[in-house]
């Protein structure tokens, strides 16, 4: 029984780490967004939508 829940708990921590690489991408094309907002002086969304 123990090595079904080490199993799931590897299955787990592999899609954790996965979405967890998407991470710096996903942050990285927010801030650009809101800089390209601040700078232009618009409240619209941005023109470069990820």
């Amino acid at each position: 029984m123990e090595w079904k829940h080490t199993d799931q708990f590897r299955r787990v921590k592999k899609k954790i780490a996965k979405h967890l690489r998407f991470y710096p991408m996903i942050f990285h094309a927010d801030i650009t967004c809101r800089l390209e907002r601040i700078s232009n002086g618009t409240l619209s969304t941005c023109s470069s939508q990820v």
